[in-house]
């Protein structure tokens, strides 16, 4: 009975690891994705102005805003 009330974290390490938590979890999944998926082989299509389904940045005309 040794834990009878205390908190686990003060209430200022509560609100640290509670800001923090989300940020950490994002950039850890990316390594962690990034590691599990190097070996995925990825097919990138090429596009030409001519083409009639291009994309629009394609287009010779198209100007960056």
């Amino acid at each position: 009975m040794l834990y009878v009330g205390r908190p686990f974290l003060n209430a200022s390490k509560r609100e640290l690891l509670a800001d923090c938590a989300l940020p950490v979890a994002v950039l850890l999944m990316s390594f962690f994705g990034s590691y599990v998926f190097r070996d995925v082989k990825r097919e990138y299509p090429i596009y030409t102005a001519s083409q009639k389904n291009a994309p629009p940045y394609c287009d010779d005309n198209f100007v960056k805003s």
